[in-house]
Formats: structure tokens, sequence, C-alpha cells
């Protein structure tokens, strides 16, 4: 927080566009924002001033680029001779899944990364006959990844 601050203007542009004030944050001690319009696989650029009044307005602080990523939503798993099929819905603008399985109260281990932003479902053939298995799924597009998906589905294998 700055000392003084009566509020924060926070920027937004979205690629290489210009920057547009997104929000005015009302609170000189709360430096937090959630912005909730931000599309899936885009890379935003903000920077944030701080204001006394409407015409004592501080410097802009530095630019941060962050790549927003939305959490993929889990779909169904179904058991079949070649192995656990998991599927998920599709993310808009990211370069793939990342899909993690657990066993029992173990924790998730990566099981596979698939590539594609249409790829919506993975075949873990290392599926064991009897052990119930949990899965989870997250988009990433380049280095950067999303939330896990919210709903962990859990399948014995039958076969």
């Amino acid at each position: 927080a700055v000392p003084g601050a009566k509020g924060y203007e926070i920027y937004r542009a979205a690629g290489s566009g210009s920057y547009q004030k997104i929000v005015t944050v009302k609170s000189g001690t709360v430096v937090k924002y959630v912005d909730k319009t931000a599309k899936s696989g885009t890379t935003y650029k903000y920077r944030v001033r701080a204001y006394v009044d409407s015409v004592s307005k501080g410097a802009f602080s530095a630019e941060k680029a962050i790549v927003f990523v939305a959490a993929p939503v889990a779909k169904a798993a179904a058991s079949s001779k070649t192995g656990i099929t998991y599927a998920w819905t599709p993310v808009t603008g990211v370069t793939g899944y990342q899909v993690y399985r657990a066993t029992g109260s173990g924790s998730f281990t990566k099981i596979a990364t698939v590539k594609g932003a249409t790829a919506a479902k993975y075949v873990d053939k290392t599926a064991k006959k009897g052990v119930t298995y949990k899965y989870k799924v997250r988009a990433y597009k380049g280095s950067t990844t999303g939330a896990f998906s919210t709903k962990v589905i859990s399948i014995k294998d039958k076969y």
C-alpha cells in the first residue's frame, strides 16, 4: 500500500493493445483486484497507480505481464479394455493439458501432457484392474499453468 493513498487505478492492455482503465479500487489499504473479465489464453499487461483525489495521482507502477489460463471442467471417466478414458471440457487459447492421477489417499502425480487446445481426453493405459484412481487436469500455455479442475473424478478400473 502507498501511504496516504485513498485508492488505486488499475489499467490493463491485452496483447500489444493500449492500456485502458478497468477499475478504481477505493481503498488505501487494499491492494488486491481479481480481473473476472480476462479471457483464457490471452496475455494481459497491468499497471497500477495510487491516488489521493481526482487531481493528485501517483506515477504508474512497473508493467506486469500475465497469461490467464482458465481451469478445464472435468466431465467423466470410463473403464474399458484399453484403459481408463478421462475426459474434460477444452479451454480456449491454451497449448495443452496436464493430467494428474492418485490412488487411495495418496498425492496426485502428473501422468501425461496432452498437446492441443481442443484435446478433451486422455486414455490411461497403465491403469491396473481392481484399483480405484482419482484424476484431475489443468491447462497450460507455454510455461504458465492454470488452476486444476475443481471436480476430481474417481473410478475403479474394471479390466
